[in-house]
């Protein structure tokens, strides 16, 4: 993964993961993470898909997720508005 220089953050966001799915098919970005997060009885469920060609296996999943952590050190959310920006 190449290094990063910088970052414009937007975190948007929606009523429900439909819409939120919408809108990122809307953007034509060229990598779409969807992250669903859920409990059952006290066990943590994590759903993570993206496109094959972008994340090989679960290092490289890392990689893009450290540099989404990276990015929003510091990011206030609560400055987005609802929806797209």
């Amino acid at each position: 993964m190449s290094a990063v220089h910088g970052a414009q953050t937007n975190l948007n966001l929606y009523e429900n993961g439909a819409q939120a799915i919408a809108a990122a098919i809307k953007r034509e970005r060229n990598t779409t993470i969807v992250i669903g997060v859920d409990q059952d009885k006290g066990v943590l469920l994590i759903d993570i898909d993206t496109q094959a060609d972008i994340c090989r296996d679960a290092a490289e999943m890392q990689d893009h997720l450290r540099l989404i952590i990276e990015a929003l050190n510091g990011h206030d959310p609560f400055a987005e508005t609802e929806g797209d920006s």
